[in-house]
């Protein structure tokens, strides 16, 4: 049995997280099963002080009211938007519910409970959960391509991996898109300096977007957008959907937050059919969001209008996999 990691359930504000605890790196992460298996809190001690690296909600009141606005939510199967909650596919038109601006957005998994299957601590402290569409009949009326999701969260060595895995659980062909929508803390110290922060993300293109969705159209990510090179994060605001990545030579994307006042990096890979990155900067808080997506928003109906939008047919027993690790380090 592991002395460095553990993993142990707490009562939390009437509800049961689970802790994973990394006693070497002296780094914790806490995982709420009911809404939507977030990890809302990632933090860890570093340089002498408490670095809380993913923004977690004042409470889980809050995160229940709002699953996708703060952690680590999981996006499955479309992340971002889908216009008015109308697709077609495979010569039949669904409907699903537009709540945020007329839309469906982020899929259905991030706001429902999971469950847990397993833990273990002999190589680092992880737990699995599981999503079945067919235990939620509000998914099923939305939604009737059966799926299933199993999500894994490693904490060792002081990093965070996340491994997801959707998958076709139905006797037909199903469209799909992964993504996550972290939230980090900038800066990552309670009362730091915005303007010892950058951000850097290996991207050449962005999608035009109306109303926040893609037009189809793609344009140069330059100027306030040219994020190749890195650029400082105070004053920036960013609610777009970037792609041409640039991995790097062994096929990992790479986003960077830096914040010199920490003394800190904290490096956010995603490997795995990942295309796009979503930048976000929730107005009036101290953080930003990488979200690594497989598909663009609304890929539902651009790929039908002959979008290359990175939209997935999933055939019986196929599935999308992909793993984002979000890894801490001083500088």
């Amino acid at each position: 049995m592991s002395t460095r990691y553990a993993v142990r359930e707490e009562p939390f504000e009437g509800q049961v997280v689970y802790v994973l605890r990394d006693e070497g790196a002296r780094a914790e992460a806490k995982v709420l099963p009911a809404v939507g298996a977030n990890c809302f809190t990632f933090a860890m001690e570093m340089n002498e002080r408490r670095l809380d690296i993913l923004e977690s909600p004042p409470d889980l009141g809050t995160l229940a009211g709002r699953p996708s606005g703060s952690g680590f939510p999981i996006l499955f199967p479309f992340p971002n938007r889908v216009r008015a909650g109308r697709f077609a596919f495979e010569g039949r038109t669904y409907q699903m519910d537009a709540g945020f601006g007329g839309n469906a957005i982020h899929g259905f998994v991030h706001a429902r409970p999971w469950r847990v299957a397993a833990s273990d601590t002999a190589d680092g402290a992880s737990l699995t959960l599981r999503f079945e569409s067919g235990d939620h009949p509000d998914v099923v009326r939305q939604f009737p391509f059966p799926f299933r999701a199993e999500a894994t969260y490693t904490l060792r060595e002081g990093a965070l991996t996340l491994n997801f895995r959707g998958e076709n659980a139905g006797a037909s062909d199903m469209p799909a898109g992964y993504g996550v929508h972290p939230y980090f803390r900038a800066p990552l110290l309670r009362g730091g300096d915005p303007a010892q922060c950058r951000v850097k993300v290996p991207v050449r293109k962005l999608w035009e977007l109306k109303d926040l969705l893609p037009t189809g159209r793609l344009i140069p990510a330059e100027g306030d957008y040219d994020l190749l090179r890195g650029r400082p994060l105070a004053g920036s605001k960013f609610d777009a959907v970037f792609t041409d990545v640039v991995r790097d030579p062994d096929g990992v994307i790479r986003c960077v937050l830096t914040d010199r006042g920490a003394g800190v990096e904290v490096v956010v890979e995603a490997e795995g059919p990942f295309r796009e990155v979503v930048v976000y900067t929730p107005p009036g808080r101290p953080s930003v969001c990488f979200e690594p997506y497989t598909c663009t928003t609304d890929a539902f109906n651009l790929q039908p209008q002959g979008v290359d939008a990175g939209l997935t047919v999933l055939k019986p027993g196929e599935a999308l996999t992909g793993a984002v690790r979000v890894i801490p380090k001083k500088l």
